[in-house]
């Protein structure tokens, strides 16, 4: 796989970083006899995210939570499920992203407790989303409408 880095990118990361030109190094390049601690760049350039969505539930059906936008990757690192007014419940699957490829359907937040206003959960380990993705929650058991609020913990970052 090539990956290619934009300017745009290199720019970013420089000052970011506050990196500098080094003079010229010493011919032949020799081994250091200590250890050099290393950074993961794309880690630090991560930007920590918190969305606040709310969803007017009028029916039985699949909700759009969020889509991912383009040129952007998302790990997700928590969810947080508040409803706020209505009855209404959710079918097994909870909180869903839709992928295209490969797999079609993860689930990410099973909420399958009935009578549950309040839910959330930090993922063990992130949940990385790329702009073909989607999240989606499924209302089943509708008798009267409502808003639901949906909080999401995730970082983001520029794909390259």
């Amino acid at each position: 796989m090539v990956r290619k880095v934009t300017l745009q990118r290199v720019d970013e990361l420089t000052n970011k970083f506050q990196l500098q030109d080094i003079e010229s190094a010493p011919r032949p390049w020799l081994m250091s006899e200590m250890v050099v601690p290393v950074t993961n760049i794309d880690e630090m350039a991560l930007s920590p995210q918190t969305i606040q969505l709310t969803i007017s539930v009028t029916s039985a059906a699949t909700y759009a939570l969020n889509s991912i936008p383009v040129g952007e990757t998302w790990r997700i690192r928590g969810i947080y499920l508040q409803l706020s007014t209505g009855v209404y419940t959710f079918d097994a699957w909870g909180v869903r992203v839709i992928r295209a490829t490969p797999a079609p359907v993860i689930t990410l937040l099973d909420i399958r407790a009935a009578g549950v206003t309040e839910l959330g959960t930090l993922l063990a380990q992130d949940l990385v989303l790329r702009s073909t993705d989607e999240l989606t929650i499924r209302v089943n058991g509708y008798t009267s409408s409502g808003t639901l609020n949906v909080r999401l913990y995730y970082t983001k970052s520029s794909t390259i």
